[in-house]
């Protein structure tokens, strides 16, 4: 498992310095240059949309981190928070745009998606991102993650903030996490989660995703 870090950049590279399985979660008002990847550092990029969407931003981040799009591991499309008619909806409308930059693409599964798998456009996509509401990230969430390894797509889980919920991470099989916690306090939680991953054998190394579609 990869952890996937906002902000923090030279903690974060001082860790993957290190050997330990870390890397970066842009967004879209991230003010750090490409440069600060250069070292090789596996990222994923979010959309913001849990905040506030700015389709403007989303684009210039595009753009600005196509030179390392060869680390990327995934694009979150743009989502609505608990609604997954609208954020397929979105997928569809913003894949395009994303695609045609060559990256690969996430969907951000939402509430509900767990009874509409058929719903899923499985082709157009290289991952998938859990979001929704906590109850449902805990609970349903699971069937939506077991397809999505079935299918071979790289699984993200997001808001992951303690060991806890770490340990439910590595139990459906996610392949990166990102948290607050580890942006707010980076020296202590990176390195906590980093050990508590070698205790339960479950880092893993960067190897890219590929585009398919």
């Amino acid at each position: 498992m990869i952890l996937l870090v906002s902000g923090a950049t030279t903690t974060v590279r001082q860790f993957f310095n290190d050997g330990e399985p870390v890397g970066r979660l842009v967004v879209p008002r991230d003010r750090n240059a490409p440069s600060v990847l250069c070292n090789g550092q596996p990222w994923a990029a979010d959309n913001g949309s849990f905040s506030s969407f700015d389709p403007d931003a989303f684009v210039r981040m595009l753009d600005r981190w196509r030179v390392c799009r060869e680390q990327c591991l995934f694009v979150a499309l743009p989502d609505v928070v608990g609604d997954w008619r609208r954020t397929l909806k979105l997928y569809h409308r913003w894949f395009v745009t994303v695609s045609k930059r060559i990256y690969p693409t996430a969907l951000v599964a939402q509430d509900g998606l767990e009874r509409r798998l058929g719903n899923v456009p499985w082709g157009m996509l290289d991952a998938i991102f859990i979001g929704g509401s906590t109850s449902w990230k805990l609970g349903p969430a699971r069937l939506v993650a077991a397809e999505a390894k079935r299918r071979g797509k790289w699984l993200h889980v997001g808001r992951v903030n303690s060991r806890r919920r770490l340990r439910y991470c590595i139990e459906i099989g996610a392949d990166s996490v990102d948290g607050s916690g580890m942006s707010r306090y980076p020296e202590t939680k990176i390195g906590e989660y980093c050990r508590f991953l070698r205790s339960e054998g479950a880092q893993q190394q960067f190897l890219p995703v590929r585009c398919f579609h």
